[in-house]
């Protein structure tokens, strides 16, 4: 669409002065013809720019409503902390999983952490492990630090300090933004469980890491029966997860 084209001249300075007024507005005139890239623009101009989260809301669920998957994973974002919309875990696992079915690795790894942590589900270490690798595979860095630490503590597998340290390592290798704290997280882990490992253990870990390459597989969809959040917290301390 040729105002989507323009108000990408302008925000990204081509050919033109960078002007994000100038962006927006031609923006708004394709993302009200219905033009989704348009209106995941504008709302990632609200949620990272002006910071007006409702506003963003507004324009992500439109360009998630139409099958934007960058619009279904950052919206699901917002109903999970509550920005520009009420806190709703189940909304939140539903727009997730719409991204997550289109191998967007963020949407995983956020719906990991969910099975994970209990939030908004029972735990289910089974399908968080299934997500974070899903993530993982696609050189996510959170989703490798929580599969290392599955595999540090045991979690749903077998302890196995080796692919515990390979994922630390290719974790906290990643060039990360500064506010992103997977990167620290996973080099502090890394090297707290070298102190259970011996050289040998530690240099196949350090091979499998190099030999490492990065894959996207396509997510089978699940049924709702299977991905039913619960709002209930199992009061079984049994069911989570060890703590290092």
């Amino acid at each position: 669409m040729a105002q989507h084209n323009i108000g990408i001249m302008y925000l990204e300075g081509k050919g033109v002065i960078p002007d994000v007024v100038e962006a927006v507005k031609w923006f708004s005139m394709a993302a009200a013809q219905g033009d989704a890239n348009s209106q995941y623009i504008i709302g990632i101009i609200n949620l990272d720019g002006t910071r007006d989260f409702v506003e963003a809301a507004k324009w992500l669920g439109m360009a998630a409503e139409q099958g934007h998957v960058h619009a279904q994973s950052a919206f699901g974002l917002l109903h999970w902390t509550g920005r520009g919309v009420a806190q709703d875990y189940a909304e939140a696992a539903k727009w997730y999983r719409k991204a997550a079915e289109q191998s967007d690795p963020d949407a995983q790894a956020n719906l990991g952490r969910m099975y994970d942590e209990g939030r908004g589900f029972r735990y289910d270490y089974v399908k968080a492990e299934m997500y974070y690798r899903l993530a993982a595979a696609q050189d996510h860095p959170a989703a490798q630090l929580h599969l290392g630490l599955m595999y540090a503590d045991g979690v749903n597998m077998a302890i196995d300090n080796v692919l515990a340290y390979m994922w630390f390592e290719l974790a906290a290798g990643q060039d990360l933004r500064s506010t992103d704290e997977s990167r620290t997280e996973a080099a502090v882990a890394r090297e707290l469980i070298t102190e259970d490992m011996t050289p040998e253990q530690i240099a196949e870990a350090k091979k499998l890491a190099r030999e490492w390459r990065p894959k996207s597989s396509p997510v089978t969809r699940l049924s709702e029966d299977e991905t039913s959040p619960s709002t209930e917290t199992p009061s079984n301390e049994s069911n989570k997860r060890p703590q290092r």
